[in-house]
């Protein structure tokens, strides 16, 4: 088993080599150790594949299909994808269909076929890691949202271009009463009325960006005042392919005004019914 190999800078990507022949692995790990790679270790079976990238977490696997044991690299590589979402190039000498389908369902980053030039090794490695970097930013971006989105107050929902729900916040799901709100329709979850009970539309052909008071109906039958906003998503053409809707719970200043409301006409009544002459006067005894 070959360790990190001394001359590659710190801060070279690190890669794990999986081959079950011992002169090409070392013939392998030679070439990525002249390109200025790191490489943390070079294994012949599945399982260890598995056990290394566990323990090193390396920034690419490069996996031939064929090797010792029970797993072959195909399905290592799809169980070092789905465990530790590490990028996997696959380096086989075998090209027919059946085996290319097979690697292509385990989504891998890239598929070079021996025998194979270090041109060509360091041309796909190195598509490989920036496809991985970009892959890395967006899960980050994506996390970060997640994050946002769950510790808003308000209630957030992303319709697809169908009218489908493609994202809901726990706001959300705690306003309109479900936890499966994901793929099921904008009219089936949530439906708003305006002041005269007239619907308002929440799909992207016909929002534009609007805002405004609403009775919020869920599907329970629950009538909820809300205010809220919604607008198109658009992609980068500006075209249309979704609809973002925020909701805010109306229904504790509604009752808050209610009992102020209600204060002021006990005072009234109280003011308008007192035995003796009463008036108000202000602090400069107007």
């Amino acid at each position: 088993m070959l360790q990190s190999i001394p001359g590659a800078a710190q801060d070279a990507p690190t890669l794990l080599v999986v081959e079950d022949e011992a002169v090409v692995a070392m013939d392998i790990a030679g070439q990525l150790r002249d390109m200025g790679y790191r490489v943390c270790g070079c294994v012949d079976n599945g399982r260890d594949a598995i056990v290394r990238a566990r323990a090193d977490r390396p920034d690419l696997v490069l996996m031939d299909v064929v090797l010792k044991g029970d797993m072959d690299g195909i399905a290592a590589a799809a169980a070092i994808g789905a465990e530790l979402q590490i990028p996997i190039l696959f380096l086989t000498a075998y090209s027919d269909d059946q085996t290319v389908d097979r690697a292509a369902a385990a989504m891998p980053y890239g598929y070079l076929t021996k025998p194979f030039q270090g041109r060509e090794l360091r041309a796909v490695i190195e598509v490989a890691l920036r496809k991985a970097e970009v892959e890395r930013a967006l899960r980050d971006k994506e996390r970060w949202l997640s994050s946002v989105l769950h510790g808003v107050g308000d209630a957030v929902i992303a319709l697809d271009a169908d009218g489908l729900v493609g994202l809901a916040n726990p706001a959300a799901e705690h306003l309109l009463g479900t936890e499966v709100l994901r793929g099921r329709s904008a009219a089936e979850v949530v439906r708003l009325e305006d002041d005269a009970g007239a619907t308002v539309g929440l799909a992207h052909h016909d929002c534009l960006a609007r805002s405004g008071a609403a009775m919020l109906v869920t599907g329970a039958g629950q009538r909820i005042p809300v205010d809220y906003s919604a607008g198109p998503i658009c992609d980068e053409r500006a075209h249309p392919m979704g609809t973002a809707i925020v909701l805010d719970d109306e229904r504790e200043r509604v009752a808050a005004e209610l009992r102020l409301l209600h204060s002021e006409q006990r005072f009234r009544s109280a003011f308008d019914n007192a035995p003796l002459g009463l008036a108000l006067v202000g602090r400069d005894n107007r």
